[in-house]
């Protein structure tokens, strides 16, 4: 069984630190500098807007 530290770190690893870069530098490349910044404003909003649910 994992620790919550554990899996946490698993988590924060796996997704931003390695997933999140990745998908900037991908789209930096397939679609240049300001277009990506545009598309990662879009993703930062949409993730904003999204209810928060308290005590789950």
């Amino acid at each position: 069984m994992l620790s919550p530290d554990i899996l946490h770190q698993l988590i924060k690893g796996g997704f931003k630190d390695h997933l999140v870069d990745w998908v900037e530098r991908y789209l930096i490349q397939m679609h240049g500098k300001s277009a990506a910044e545009k598309v990662l404003d879009e993703i930062d909003k949409r993730i904003a807007a999204i209810a928060l649910f308290a005590g789950l």
